[in-house]
């Protein structure tokens, strides 16, 4: 066993045809699929068990988030790699294969990114790569551009942990995803968290997932987006425990506790946007 492709699921029965479908026809052989599911209603786990048996199923009592769930199957996995994938995506037939040999290409890297296409609109960018910058802000590199960028395969910040494969034994090492996030930021998070041990993430292009987006969650902004990505609404969520709060805060506020004005604040986002540019291409 070579892989470990794990899929968290909550209600998600309407997208698990098509990603299981191109899960079966992969290129590479030797690897598991462990779905998590969250307390689906939906049927989920019964469809996925009449449709496709060979799938290792996990099934939890209730919603417990992103972070849980897949926590729970790189527990169970048996592969030293295990790769993230959203239940609400379609994989080309030779994803396994090209995210595997991405990332041992790469001696010193915890994690590899996918090349992520929007399912609908096929001819731009959904991520190739995640990146924050100085003031906390997480945001996909490529987003919405064309299919055409980001061809090269290079350094980036971070996975984004919609399709990414990660080392275990490192994993295992610096620890798992945090589930003080619930959803959202987790894997910037852990990939900052990586870096901070020496380690190195890259992004994969020659290793193709269409995404659909907020399959879950419903749309790109939403309730609950807000609600477990921002530490005000949600102050128990990872983010204000991750770092990047108190970067916000060191950076947004002078030594005599007055805040920076806006434009300064500005500022520090474009110098610190033409850095990471700079330095990973």
């Amino acid at each position: 066993m070579e892989v470990s492709v794990i899929i968290p699921n909550f209600n998600g029965i309407a997208f698990l045809d098509s990603v299981l479908g191109s899960l079966e026809g992969q290129t590479l052989k030797n690897f598991e699929v462990i779905l998590v599911d969250n307390g689906s209603a939906d049927g989920s786990c019964s469809f996925v068990s009449a449709n496709y048996p060979w799938v290792h199923i996990i099934e939890l009592p209730d919603n417990f988030g992103f972070c849980r769930a897949v926590n729970e199957g790189i527990k169970a996995a048996k592969a030293p790699y295990v790769l993230l994938l959203n239940n609400d995506t379609e994989v080309k037939e030779d994803f396994v294969e090209q995210m595997l040999l991405a990332i041992r290409r790469h001696k010193n890297a915890f994690s590899c990114a996918a090349r992520m296409v929007q399912y609908h609109d096929r001819d731009k960018l959904d991520d190739a790569g995640n990146y924050y910058c100085a003031l906390g802000w997480s945001f996909a590199r490529g987003k919405g551009k064309n299919i055409d960028l980001y061809q090269k395969e290079e350094k980036i910040f971070s996975a984004c942990g919609g399709a990414a494969i990660y080392r275990k034994k490192i994993m295992e090492k610096i620890g798992y995803f945090d589930e003080e996030h619930f959803a959202y930021l987790e894997d910037t998070d852990i990939g900052y968290r990586a870096r901070i041990y020496g380690y190195e993430n890259w992004y994969a292009p020659d290793a193709v997932v269409y995404h659909v987006g907020s399959g879950t969650s419903g749309s790109r902004y939403n309730h609950f987006k807000t609600r477990y990505a921002s530490p005000s609404d949600h102050p128990e969520s990872a983010v204000s425990g991750s770092g990047f709060s108190d970067q916000v805060s060191v950076l947004c506020t002078k030594r005599n506790g007055k805040r920076i004005p806006g434009r300064y604040q500005k500022r520090i986002f474009y110098q610190h946007e033409s850095q990471e540019s700079s330095v990973f291409g």
